[in-house]
C-alpha cells in the first residue's frame, strides 16, 4: 500500500512471507471473492517465518541458508516499529515530524528544521545509555563547501570536508597538518548510458558496443579524480562494482579478487590509442560514405528543462551529459566535455545540462539525460545487493539495457547457497557488465579530504545498512586531528581488526 522499494530480495528469504505479500496484493485487489486482506493478516503467525519468542528475541526462519542474512538486520527494513503508535499517528504521517516518531536508539531527535539542521540528544532510555559520550549532536546543512570550510576555522563545525582546490590553497598554512583521507565507503559511482534515449545520434552510439568500449577507455578517470584528491586520485579508484574489502567468502578471500574480477581490478583502463581505435570502429559501423549516422535524421532533442538541442544526424556526435549545479560537479562537466574533445579529435560533442534537487526525479526517471554518473549504496553483504538491482528493468538500472545473459546469470547464482560457487557465478555477471560497458564504475564513494575534532575509528563503521551513521561511542578532543594522529590511529584499528580475524 506504501509501494516499499526494498523488501523484494527479503520476502523470497524469510519461509512464508513471499507467499504472504501477494496474498495482500490479491485481497487488496479484489482477485478472488474467498480471499480478504483480514483474513490473510491473521494468517502472519501461522505461515510466515517472523516470530517473537519473547520480549526481547525476535526469531527468523529462513528458506534456505543465508549466510550474509546478518548483514540486513543492520538496515532500516528490520528496525522495530511500535504498532499501537504506527496505527495512531498513521502510516502517511509516521516519521514526517519529531512528534510523528518512536524509536529505540541512542539519540532523540530534540528539533528538526526542514532543509537547515538536525538536533539530537542522548537518549536516557537506552539499553547501552553509559556508552552514548557525547550529549548533543547538531547537524547543519551547509550547501558551499567554502562555507563549511570556514565554519570550521571560526570553530562553529566540528568536522568538514574538503574539495581538491581547497586543499591545494591550505598547503603551506596553519591547516595543512589538520588535513587527512577519509576511508573510502563501500558506494560505487559509475557513469550510465542511457539506452533508451530519444536522442537519436546518442541512442545510436550507446547501442553500439564499439562506441561504449571506446568511451570505457577514453575516460582519464585519475583526471577527473585529481578534483576530489589532487595528490592521490588513484586512491579513489575504483574499476569494479561491487567494492574492494567488503565481502569474503569462508575461505577469506575477498569477493574482488576472484580471477575475473581481479584482472578488471588491475586494469589501467585509460588508453587514448585504444579508444580512438574503438571509436573508428564504431564509426566505420554507424556512418555511411557520405558522413550520415545511419537512420539518424537531423531534429531538435526536447529534454526540457534539462535542454534543448538540434542534431544534423552527422559527427560529430552530440551527448547529453547531466550534472547538478555544485561546483565540484559543474567543473567535472567542463573537464569532462573537454577530455572527451580531445581523445576523440572533436568527433564526440557533450552537450551540458544541469538539474536542479533530484537527478533521479529531474533526469533519469522522465529519461532527460544520455549520460550521467549516479551511486548507490551497498546494502547487505552479498554481490546480489547491486548486481541484483543491475539486471533488465532492475531498479538501479538507470540505462535500461537488457542482457538476458546477465540476467540469467545472476538469477543462477541467486539460486546457489556454496560461496564459492555463488561468488563465481556472481563475478562473471560482473565481468559481463563490465565487459559490455553497460556501466562504467569509476570511483567509490568516501575518501574525502577531511578535518575533524572527532577520534577516528571511535565509533561505528561498516559497510551496510545505518551502521556508519552511529555515534555510538564517539570521542572528540579539542585540537583538530592532526594528519599524523590520524594515521597512526588508522594503523593502529588495522592491526587490532586483523587480529580480531584471525
Amino acid at each position: 500500500a506504501n509501494d516499499i522499494r526494498n523488501v523484494g530480495t527479503i520476502r523470497r528469504l524469510i519461509t512464508g512471507l513471499n507467499d504472504y505479500y501477494w496474498d495482500l496484493v490479491d485481497a487488496d485487489d479484489g482477485l478472488y471473492e474467498d480471499l480478504t486482506r483480514e483474513g490473510v493478516l491473521a494468517t502472519f503467525e501461522s505461515e510466515v517465518g517472523v516470530k517473537a519468542l519473547n520480549d526481547n528475541t525476535v526469531e527468523y526462519t529462513l528458506t534456505a541458508p543465508t549466510p550474509y542474512f546478518l548483514s540486513y538486520l543492520v538496515t532500516e527494513l528490520f528496525f522495530p516499529v511500535k504498532k499501537e503508535f504506527l496505527e495512531r499517528v498513521g502510516v502517511q504521517d509516521f516519521g514526517n515530524t519529531k512528534e510523528q516518531m518512536l524509536y529505540t536508539g541512542g539519540y532523540y531527535l530534540a528539533d528538526w528544521q526542514r532543509d537547515r539542521s538536525i538536533l539530537m540528544r542522548r537518549n536516557p532510555y537506552y539499553w547501552d545509555a553509559d556508552n552514548i559520550t557525547v550529549n548533543e549532536i547538531q547537524m547543519q546543512k551547509i550547501a558551499d563547501g567554502a562555507i563549511g570550510l570556514q565554519m570550521f576555522q571560526r570553530g562553529e563545525v566540528n568536522t568538514t570536508t574538503l574539495q581538491g582546490d581547497q586543499v591545494l590553497a591550505l598547503q603551506g598554512t596553519q591547516w595543512e597538518d589538520k588535513i587527512y583521507l577519509a576511508e573510502t565507503s563501500s558506494v560505487t559511482f559509475w557513469f550510465a548510458m542511457n539506452f533508451t534515449t530519444d536522442n537519436p545520434e546518442a541512442n545510436a552510439f550507446f547501442n553500439n558496443l564499439n562506441f561504449r568500449k571506446a568511451l570505457y577507455h577514453g575516460l582519464d578517470r585519475a583526471k577527473l579524480l585529481e578534483l576530489y584528491s589532487p595528490f592521490e586520485p588513484e586512491r579513489l579508484l575504483r574499476n569494479t562494482i561491487i567494492p574492494e574489502d567488503t565481502i569474503f567468502d569462508n575461505y577469506g578471500r575477498d569477493y574482488t579478487d576472484y580471477p575475473l574480477l581481479a584482472e578488471v581490478k588491475a586494469r589501467d583502463t585509460y588508453n587514448v590509442a585504444l579508444a580512438r581505435d574503438y571509436f573508428a570502429k564504431a564509426v566505420s559501423e554507424l556512418v555511411d560514405e557520405n558522413g550520415n549516422i545511419r537512420g539518424v535524421q537531423p531534429t531538435t532533442v526536447d529534454m526540457l528543462p534539462i535542454a534543448q538541442f538540434g542534431v544534423d544526424g552527422r559527427l560529430p556526435v552530440q551527448i547529453l551529459y547531466v550534472h547538478s549545479n555544485d561546483s565540484t560537479d559543474t567543473r567535472e562537466a567542463l573537464l569532462l566535455q573537454e577530455m572527451l574533445r580531445e581523445t576523440f579529435e572533436g568527433q564526440v560533442e557533450l552537450v551540458l545540462g544541469q538539474y536542479v534537487d533530484s537527478m533521479f526525479n529531474e533526469a533519469i526517471r522522465p529519461r532527460r539525460f544520455d549520460l550521467a554518473y549516479d551511486s548507490f549504496r551497498f546494502a547487505f553483504a552479498d554481490p546480489m545487493a547491486q548486481l541484483g538491482r543491475l539486471v533488465t528493468r532492475g531498479s538501479v538500472n538507470d540505462g535500461e539495457y537488457s542482457d538476458p545473459i546477465v540476467d540469467d546469470l545472476v538469477a543462477r547464482a541467486n539460486e546457489i547457497t556454496d560461496i564459492q560457487e555463488r561468488y563465481e557465478l556472481f563475478s562473471q555477471a560482473e565481468r559481463r557488465l563490465i565487459d559490455e560497458v553497460y556501466v562504467i564504475p569509476w570511483r567509490s564513494g568516501g575518501g574525502s579530504y577531511s578535518m575533524s575534532y572527532t577520534l577516528p575509528f571511535t565509533y561505528p563503521r561498516g559497510g551496510f545498512g545505518t551502521t556508519r551513521f552511529k555515534y555510538k561511542g564517539m570521542q572528540l578532543q579539542a585540537q583538530p586531528i592532526t594528519t599524523a594522529q590520524y594515521n597512526e590511529l588508522e594503523a593502529q584499528f588495522r592491526a587490532e581488526l586483523r587480529a580480531m580475524q584471525q
